[in-house]
């Protein structure tokens, strides 16, 4: 009888870990799913905000018609620059001496001149607007457009996105951190698309991924079954 009940204690046991295990993948699903619907409502329907009907006031002097996707407060501006260089490959020469206390070096030669790697920096601070003509950034001493007409690429990396654009040489782009990364993404991409009018693009992937997760909703575990 001992023997039995331990048994059955590490079955019911065994059973409460699957639960709970299977009470984490649910929500962390359910998280998961929410955020993809809700992305796939947004895709579907904004269009962005009129300067009139804006929630917060629009920090740049809109084009007519132009559209407000999105205003990033506390934003910082990113461009690469390239760190200090180095002589390689010099040499000291020969040290000859003339007098007491005077000597003549020859020979010297400083080497090649090795340029600075060229690393992104943020050079600025202030806020990003993102319309459905362009991206602007409006800093405490700088300020950058990139304009889709002249978009090359966009690059979202964590907590930032660079843009490149066919007039300016260097890529710059927008630092905003990791939270709320997801929608800073989609409104851009989005921003993008509806300038290009490759809206169903977006809401094609979106709507797949979204059949992707609620076929992949996690399964309850199977009630252990008591010995007979």
């Amino acid at each position: 009888m001992a023997g039995m009940g331990l048994r059955a204690w590490r079955r019911k046991r065994a059973g409460a870990r699957a639960q709970q295990l299977y009470g984490r993948q649910l929500a962390a699903w359910e998280h998961e799913i929410g955020e993809a619907r809700a992305a796939l409502d947004t895709a579907q329907e904004f269009t962005g905000f009129s300067v009139d009907a804006s929630p917060e006031p629009v920090p740049i002097v809109l084009e007519p018609d132009e559209r407000v996707f999105l205003i990033i407060d506390g934003a910082g501006l990113i461009e690469a620059r390239r760190g200090p260089g180095h002589y390689q490959g010099g040499s000291q020469g020969v040290s000859l001496h003339i007098a007491k206390g005077v000597s003549y070096r020859i020979g010297a030669q400083r080497g090649t001149f090795v340029p600075g790697e060229e690393r992104p920096t943020v050079i600025d601070h202030g806020v990003a607007v993102v319309t459905d003509r362009r991206v602007v950034f409006e800093g405490s001493g700088q300020t950058r457009e990139w304009a889709f007409a002249k978009l090359v690429g966009v690059q979202h990396l964590p907590g930032l996105t660079m843009i490149h654009v066919a007039n300016r040489q260097r890529v710059s782009g927008v630092v905003y951190g990791e939270a709320g990364q997801d929608d800073v993404e989609l409104r851009l991409d989005l921003a993008v698309a509806h300038f290009h009018g490759d809206v169903d693009r977006i809401v094609a992937g979106l709507k797949q991924h979204v059949q992707e997760l609620e076929a992949g909703r996690p399964v309850p575990p199977v009630p252990p079954v008591p010995p007979g």
